[in-house]
């Protein structure tokens, strides 16, 4: 994705936004988030996300695209003809559950399970 914000500057420092290894965790403050967010993914692990959820797996949170063009465009790093699933993400902060804004095309969150999430 060109033009990907992935710092920011803040009181005169610098910060990693998201996408970032590191060992300790970037904290982010919790927000309400738009009512639907996209994960762009393979068919096979669609198919297992539909079943267990989005887990961070190696990233400190799952990675939520604001439509479904950027979630294509994830999903296309992972496979030539990428799902799309949604989430319905009001419903799951009003179920208590943390968003965290990336930048303006990027939501995280700890985890999604699965009665949030459907296919597009």
């Amino acid at each position: 994705m060109p033009g990907k914000k992935r710092y920011e500057m803040e009181n005169g420092r610098i910060r990693a936004l998201y996408g970032h290894s590191t060992n300790s965790k970037i904290h982010k403050t919790s927000a309400v988030p738009p009512p639907i967010l996209y994960h762009g993914t393979s068919p096979k692990t669609a198919e297992l996300i539909l079943q267990e959820g989005l887990k961070p797996m190696r990233r400190q949170y799952v990675h939520l695209s604001v439509d479904v063009e950027t979630a294509v465009e994830v999903g296309r790093r992972k496979s030539d003809k990428p799902v799309i699933l949604q989430v319905n993400a009001r419903d799951a902060h009003k179920a208590g559950l943390s968003f965290y804004e990336g930048h303006d095309l990027v939501w995280l969150a700890d985890a999604i399970p699965p009665n949030f999430i459907s296919k597009d």
